[in-house]
């Protein structure tokens, strides 16, 4: 790290082997040391660099360290430094592919229509929605035989449904949705929380994205075969 490490705005090691790159990077691997890789082009080929996540500096610190004496001492004013997760000028660090792939912003009304469809999820069920149920149907004037028939349900499981006293698969509440035209985000806008079930398990479900999670969006990396990683450490 003497060489051709530095530790003045990061902790950054920088070379020209692709190979020692990775060798170097495994080890660090071993001691679960968070960084990332940087290939830069330059003149007749190409360099490689790898720069050690904030919330890792201190273990790396502790592991490798520095015998220069002037490197000993911006290692510890690094080490000093408040470290924050994401950069206040994300635009900035895509245009030098340091977040290339990565998601920088949003549109806050298209996120909000389309943060959950539980359509996605049929075979789950939800509770809680007699009265809703109950509500749409006396609303549009139909019995219960009607509406049952509608959704090839029985009377009984239908009045189940309404009762409380069971849970409504979600393949049935959608068909309730889809006889009475009424689109899955309306019916999401009334309820910012879902009661949901499979089996013996249940979880109250966010329905709409909560302050946590606008924040963590900046920040996540869509991989090549659907995978999705957070960049950045609290």
């Amino acid at each position: 790290m003497d060489a051709d490490g530095g530790y003045k705005s990061t902790i950054g090691f920088g070379t020209a082997s692709k190979q020692l790159l990775n060798d170097f990077s495994c080890y660090l691997s071993q001691y679960n040391i968070q960084h990332r890789f940087y290939t830069q082009t330059v003149f007749g080929g190409a360099t490689y660099s790898l720069n050690v996540a904030g919330s890792s500096r201190l273990q790396f610190a502790l592991l490798i360290g520095t015998s220069h004496p002037q490197k000993e001492h911006e290692l510890q004013r690094l080490l000093a430094r408040k470290v924050y997760r994401f950069s206040p000028r994300p635009h900035t660090l895509r245009n030098h592919d340091y977040w290339k792939g990565q998601i920088i912003d949003y549109n806050a009304e298209k996120l909000l229509d389309s943060f959950f469809d539980i359509s996605l999820v049929p075979n789950l069920s939800v509770s809680n929605l007699g009265a809703y149920i109950h509500s749409l149907r006396k609303g549009h004037r139909h019995t219960q035989l009607e509406l049952a028939k509608e959704i090839n349900i029985t009377q009984t499981m239908l009045s189940k449904y309404e009762l409380n006293d069971t849970t409504i698969p979600i393949a049935d509440l959608l068909q309730i949705f889809s006889f009475y035209k009424i689109s899955l985000l309306s019916f999401l806008s009334k309820y910012s929380k879902l009661h949901l079930h499979s089996r013996c398990s249940h979880c109250l479900l966010d329905t709409q994205p909560n302050k946590l999670l606008l924040q963590l969006l900046c920040g996540l990396e869509f991989k090549e075969q659907g995978y999705i990683l957070i960049i950045g450490q609290a």
